[in-house]
């Protein structure tokens, strides 16, 4: 591990090979200082984390594997998925700045043209109903990716990358998204307003249903064909990237 001076109330600790950052941070929240923000950024990890338990793949040196971790904090729970929507609109906006097409996929995927591109993954400590430190992760496909997944592009730099996102990212999660600039998120969520295929992982049937609009907790309202609505939790339904007509 080496670790660069602190710039910008930034502290950088950056592996050539780690399990996962995501892990180390929650496994030594200790040696992240209290007061500033903590970037933790690999060449290479042996047990990358994805969504539902999966494993994050990446090809060595060609992906950014970055996590931050917050100074102490004390910041509602419902103010933490808005936080995300920031960051996750900032990554667009970056992207489309870079010539490279995104969009999103709820709750958290970076996607080029219906392929994966990217991953964020956050986890939390609480006080109560106060959350004291909060581990944003985020895996981005730069210059190469795994079979059946998308990257940026060959013309880009994995340390280029890392520089310009490190503090784009951080300046965003300070900030919940405001109320009134959801439907700017929502306009780059892949299907949205559409019917889409999901599986419902309780009962490992599949659905067809049109989302409809979000919470500050992240949950997703959606309308079945039959006219009923339902709320999902991020990890309750698997969308399967099947837009019906």
């Amino acid at each position: 591990m080496t670790q660069k001076p602190a710039k910008d109330t930034i502290n950088r600790l950056i592996f050539s090979e780690i399990s996962s950052t995501s892990l180390w941070a929650s496994d030594n929240l200790s040696q992240c200082p209290g007061d500033q923000w903590t970037a933790i950024t690999a060449d290479s990890q042996t047990a990358g984390q994805g969504q539902l338990g999966a494993r994050w793949e990446a090809v060595t040196g060609h992906a950014l594997l970055l996590t931050l971790v917050s100074p102490v904090i004390d910041w509602r729970a419902d103010t933490l998925f808005p936080r995300q929507m920031q960051a996750a609109l900032a990554l667009v906006q970056y992207m489309q700045a870079q010539g490279v097409p995104c969009e999103l996929k709820w709750p958290n995927d970076l996607m080029r043209q219906g392929l994966k591109m990217g991953g964020m993954l956050s986890q939390a400590t609480w006080r109560g109903h106060a959350c004291t430190r909060w581990i944003f992760s985020l895996g981005i496909n730069v210059s190469q990716a795994p079979q059946t997944r998308a990257c940026m592009g060959v013309g880009h730099e994995v340390a280029r990358v890392t520089d310009a996102l490190i503090p784009l990212l951080v300046k965003a999660l300070m900030q919940p998204l405001p109320p009134h600039q959801w439907v700017t998120y929502q306009g780059h969520l892949m299907g949205w307003g559409q019917w889409i295929q999901w599986r419902d992982l309780e009962r490992d049937v599949l659905v067809i249903a049109k989302p409809l609009q979000l919470d500050a907790m992240g949950r997703l309202q959606v309308t079945t064909k039959d006219g009923q609505c339902q709320w999902l939790q991020p990890k309750q339904w698997k969308w399967l990237g099947k837009i019906q007509p």
